[in-house]
């Protein structure tokens, strides 16, 4: 149990986290932050996969609920879009900086060049106005402003074409020039 300014209650005790936990937190390298515009393709690539997976799946009939698909399928695009900024030159901490917001990377990708239709860009730019991804996250009830499904699948894809496009263009440019 969280207890005020982050202390942790373990049966009627609380111990706050020491300086020295605290130094050992802040000096770890954030998960990920080493990762190339290729490695978090494959990765985004992998959860799109599995989001497909669980709606193709010879147990779909049996969800209880489309949030696990919408998260993985979200997780999925904020990864293509990643990969993206990546490759054209934004530097990790920029887009760590945008948290979870789908909109800000999208605006920020149609900057370095990527072409999405319209009705793609303002899906991602609604993705985030909503928090769809929260909304996910916590198995909300609330259903009425969630994406269609159909609507979440070809957004994943036209994101993965156009970030494979991308990433796929730098690395030749890059065996060409070593």
């Amino acid at each position: 149990m969280i207890g005020a300014k982050g202390a942790v209650m373990l049966a009627g005790t609380v111990a706050t986290p020491s300086r020295a936990d605290q130094g050992v937190k802040d000096a770890l390298p954030y998960p990920g932050s080493d990762m190339g515009p290729d490695e978090v393709l494959v990765l985004a690539e992998t959860y799109r996969a599995s989001a497909l997976r669980l709606l193709t799946g010879k147990d779909s009939n049996k969800l209880r609920s489309s949030a696990p698909f919408r998260l993985l399928i979200i997780h999925a695009i904020e990864l293509y879009l990643n990969a993206y900024l990546l490759a054209s030159g934004t530097p990790a901490t920029a887009i760590r900086g945008m948290q979870h917001d789908l909109g800000k990377r999208a605006v920020l990708a149609q900057q370095t060049g990527m072409v999405l239709r319209l009705k793609t860009a303002d899906h991602l730019m609604t993705l985030s106005q909503t928090r769809e991804y929260l909304v996910s996250r916590y198995g909300s009830l609330d259903t009425n402003s969630l994406s269609q499904l159909n609507r979440l699948r070809a957004t994943v894809e036209e994101v993965r074409e156009r970030t494979g496009q991308r990433v796929n263009s730098v690395k030749n440019m890059r065996c060409k020039q070593g």
